[in-house]
């Protein structure tokens, strides 16, 4: 409790000393980033900033680094606040996450042809921002489906990797020489990709990546029978079942 005049008088000049020469905090540098509210973990979001320990806060870091987040999605209820402590700064980022399990439903008829997929993926798999899905696939009878992961800061936040399996069966029209539909045949693939981009500027991206696949081609014996040799089309396939295996690798700039 202020008791006397002189203790008055020195509190009156040193809150207008505050008014009109604001401490700058800016200048203090920042002992830590306490991330709060959310269920990812704070080291993956940290991951996500430039705002580091033992830097000076500068604002337009900041902004930036706030952007950054919100651009992923993933998150709301965004907000900061910033204490001064023994000439250091503590900064207190609080976040929530958004609903991260993510259902897929999906109905396409036309053209005779029906297609059915039915699945889920998770976006915050273990905490950590990691994406992992799959999906059930039915194209007018015949089954597949689609198994994939994703890690979109892959040892740093510009790395991006990512691989995924499928498995399809798709119904193909079978035509004589003359261009008459005959028949009909399954192109049964299996594939596994994987790739890595790497984040050279905010605007380029470079990266590679390694596609293994097998297809495996079977057609209903009795359209063969009816079919002669005279008839057949040269793009129609040699055998009643064929399999085929690869390798493709490639590698480009994504701008």
């Amino acid at each position: 409790m202020i008791t006397n005049y002189n203790q008055r008088l020195l509190f009156c000049i040193f809150s207008i000393g505050v008014l009109y020469f604001p401490i700058d905090v800016s200048a203090f540098p920042v002992e830590k980033v306490e991330i709060e509210g959310a269920r990812t973990h704070s080291n993956v979001v940290r991951q996500l900033l430039d705002t580091t320990a033992e830097n000076e806060f500068d604002p337009e870091t900041w902004k930036r680094d706030i952007q950054r987040i919100k651009n992923t999605g993933l998150f709301y209820d965004l907000h900061h606040e910033v204490e001064e402590e023994n000439g250091k700064q503590v900064i207190h980022f609080h976040l929530r996450n958004k609903i991260s399990l993510i259902p897929i439903f999906k109905y396409k008829q036309g053209g005779g042809t029906s297609l059915l997929t039915v699945g889920a993926y998770e976006v915050n798999f273990l905490d950590r921002l990691l994406e992992i899905g799959a999906q059930y696939e039915n194209m007018s009878g015949r089954s597949g489906g689609v198994a994939w992961f994703r890690h979109p800061y892959f040892y740093s936040r510009r790395n991006n990797f990512g691989t995924e399996v499928y498995v399809h069966t798709i119904n193909l029209p079978l035509f004589t020489s003359e261009g008459v539909e005959e028949g009909d045949f399954d192109n049964e693939e299996v594939r596994w990709n994987t790739r890595f981009l790497r984040e050279l500027t905010d605007n380029v991206r470079a990266g590679i990546g390694l596609s293994l696949y097998r297809k495996y081609y079977t057609t209903p014996l009795p359209l063969w029978e009816r079919l002669g040799e005279g008839n057949r089309s040269p793009f129609t396939l040699p055998y009643p079942s064929h399999q085929g295996r690869g390798i493709i690798i490639n590698s480009c700039p994504v701008i």
